[in-house]
């Protein structure tokens, strides 16, 4: 009941009572209430204890907590525009109304900058203003909600907040004491303090500007230190600030950067600037719904003597910037603690997968049921990415990291979502995406049927409960005007070469049936010499964890595709080898699977990741939680930025490896493959 008090759980049905007063806040007049009732009732009796509070108390919102499942468009679905839509006429709104969304959530640093809210002057002269009349307008005028989705507290390299000069709060990580005089161009300088231990990289989702130091109002940036006080590479007048000469005993404050941005310092006077700054954008463009990402790093932020209060300064960032809003807001955040809950409206949102993508949809649900449902917020599924998949990430060839999506992927995902009445949100397919891929199309209209009726509450509660069980898949299927659903399996074998027929076993759990094929693209290693990478030692079983670590990096840049040679004595069972990425190129992994059903030596092709097929088994010598949903199915590992292999096994019996080596891509096309069931042969021409 008071933005200085914390507590020990999200209101809801909790398990943990209990409420926290911080010696460094003050503890007069801190409060908090306990509620009990039936959880049927639970959000009404929320409702009548926060009835007295105003937003001076804690961060309020009309559409949030436990009036979040009332608000209108809280349980809609919603596409991520994270490019520039071509707004030069109305075609990139008909994938949108085709697949029944009607909301768009204008994703951070396309059309605007962080900080200074200054957009493209190229398609808005009139900046914001233009925005709101040739984007919001428009989609008022086909019922669409527009959403702001910025980054909390924090700054674009590129606003006036850096240039020409920098905000004295920009926030910063170390402090450094410069050891000489230095001039204005200098590509070199020195510092009292270790240079060693100076970091190179940071960590948060961070590449760019990493090793920038302001020092009165110029920011230098600098590549490389040597082994004693001196950092050296130096770019004077960073980032637009002017270069000057400064003298020795000056200050050097390392900028802290995270997902690419400069951040703000907790509480600071540019804190309470960048918040009103984003109610202002929200007010004069339009806006319908505002998305806090990154919120969790202004609690990163929080060291030193604010050490422990993150919650606090997210929950005034949040707060502060309502105080500003002249309309009540749709809200969401990238993180949920107790003090945000009341103002947010529906929780839910992961990052998109790029494999695995009913592992990672029943993963989701399970995950909403937890920490959306039980805390009486709606929830979403999503976000997610149509086909092809988006591919940020350079990839030897199709379907290797980034899987693609099928239409039986489709029913799953609607299926769920009827199922636990969440809304769906996915990335915008630009037009042109579109007419280069009509599937696009197909899959909007298949995804708008399970919309339709998901709002409209069509199927009864017997019905979703049933659609809820993991690993089971349904889709739609209609009967004169009647709509119901039927089970729908995949039944998944994989080949291994393609010199020499394989043998599978799958198993079917319906009556006997016509199946439906589908060849799913995969590559092969070309027949060369290869590079071997891991030679082992062939009369030594496998007793995992066997791990090879590079400490700099192993590169197969243009010798993507793995083989590895093993012997196995036929038993039942499945090895994995596993690569790893390391920070700061990435916290991905790979796994590549085999079956051990086979007696005698094999050589095994081993291209595309398999995350999420096997998550079942029982890997000895696996060191992930399950829990760690990015690196397992989106965070890539790169090809010039393995930082070890691990090789694992689930089952099996007596296994000998002989040598992993990597191949380059054979590229060149497969023709005419032949699949043969029960005496059956199907050729495709």
């Amino acid at each position: 009941l008071h933005l200085r008090c914390n507590l020990l759980e999200l209101p809801g049905r909790s398990e943990h009572l209990g409420a926290l007063a911080y010696a460094k806040l003050g503890a007069v007049g801190v409060s908090a209430a306990i509620a009990g009732a039936k959880f049927e009732d639970l959000r009404a009796v929320l409702k009548r204890a926060i009835a007295h509070l105003s937003i001076d108390d804690i961060p309020m919102n009309p559409y949030g907590g436990p009036y979040g499942a009332e608000a209108p468009g809280a349980r809609d679905d919603y596409v991520l525009a994270c490019t520039t839509p071509d707004i030069s006429d109305d075609r990139w709104l008909a994938p949108l109304l085709k697949s029944g969304v009607s909301m768009v959530d204008f994703h951070h640093g396309y059309l605007y900058r962080h900080a200074d809210y200054r957009f493209d002057p190229e398609l808005f002269p009139r900046g914001v203003l233009d925005f709101k009349s040739k984007v919001s307008d428009v989609l008022h005028a086909h019922n669409c909600l527009a959403g702001l989705h910025s980054y909390s507290g924090m700054v674009d390299v590129r606003s006036s907040f850096v240039s020409p000069v920098p905000d004295p709060d920009l926030d910063s990580l170390a402090e450094y004491t410069l050891a000489e005089d230095l001039d204005a161009k200098s590509d070199q300088l020195f510092i009292e303090e270790d240079a060693v231990q100076v970091p190179l990289y940071q960590t948060t989702h961070t590449t760019r500007e990493v090793t920038c130091l302001l020092i009165d109002h110029e920011i230098i940036s600098f590549s490389s230190h040597d082994g004693a006080h001196r950092l050296t590479g130096c770019r004077r007048g960073h980032l637009g600030t002017a270069a000057q000469t400064h003298k020795k005993g000056g200050k050097l404050r390392h900028l802290r950067s995270m997902y690419n941005l400069f951040q703000c310092t907790p509480g600071s006077a540019l804190f309470y600037k960048l918040a009103k700054n984003k109610a202002q954008t929200y007010n004069e463009g339009g806006f319908d719904t505002m998305y806090f990402d990154g919120l969790e790093c202004i609690g990163a932020c929080c060291t030193g003597d604010l050490e422990g209060l993150g919650w606090y300064y997210e929950a005034l960032f949040v707060r502060e910037t309502l105080r500003h809003c002249v309309r009540t807001p749709l809200v969401e955040y990238s993180t949920i603690h107790p003090l945000v809950w009341t103002a947010r409206s529906r929780a839910g949102a992961f990052d998109y997968p790029t494999s695995a993508y009913k592992r990672f949809i029943d993963l989701h649900c399970a995950d909403n049921e937890a920490r959306s449902h039980r805390k009486l917020l709606p929830s979403q599924l999503g976000w997610l990415s149509l086909y092809p998949a988006a591919t940020p990430y350079r990839e030897p060839g199709e379907n290797w990291t980034t899987k693609y999506v099928y239409s039986d992927d489709i029913d799953y995902i609607g299926s769920k979502a009827v199922a636990y009445g969440s809304g769906l949100s996915y990335m915008l397919s630009p037009p042109e995406l579109s007419e280069r891929y009509p599937v696009i199309n197909r899959y909007a209209e298949q995804i708008a049927r399970y919309t339709r009726l998901r709002s409209s509450g069509y199927f009864s509660s017997s019905v979703c409960e049933r659609l809820k069980a993991p690993a089971q898949g349904w889709r739609l299927v209609k009967d004169g005007e009647r709509f119901g659903f039927e089970q729908l399996t995949r039944l998944f074998a994989q080949p291994y070469r393609l010199d020499e027929p394989d043998n599978v076993t799958v198993e079917n759990p319906f009556s006997a049936q016509k199946p439906v094929i589908r060849l799913e693209v995969q590559s092969a290693a070309a027949d060369d010499a290869g590079t071997v990478i891991w030679q082992f030692d062939p009369d030594q079983p496998v007793r995992p964890p066997l791990v090879r670590e590079f400490p700099e990096y192993l590169d197969i840049c243009g010798k993507e595709a793995l083989v590895l040679t093993l012997s196995s004595d036929g038993a039942a069972g499945k090895l994995d080898v596993r690569l790893d990425a390391r920070q700061p190129r990435s916290n991905g992994f790979s796994d590549h699977v085999v079956d051990l059903g086979f007696s005698g030596t094999r050589s095994f092709m081993l291209c595309e990741k398999d995350n999420g097929e096997w998550d079942d088994l029982d890997w000895q010598g696996d060191q992930k939680t399950g829990h760690d949903y990015y690196s397992r199915y989106r965070s890539p590992v790169y090809c010039d930025g393995i930082g070890s292999i691990r090789v694992m096994r689930a089952g099996g019996g007596d296994i000998r490896l002989h040598q992993l080596s990597c191949h380059a891509v054979d590229r060149s096309p497969v023709r005419k493959p032949t699949l043969t069931i029960g005496g059956s042969t199907i050729a495709f021409n």
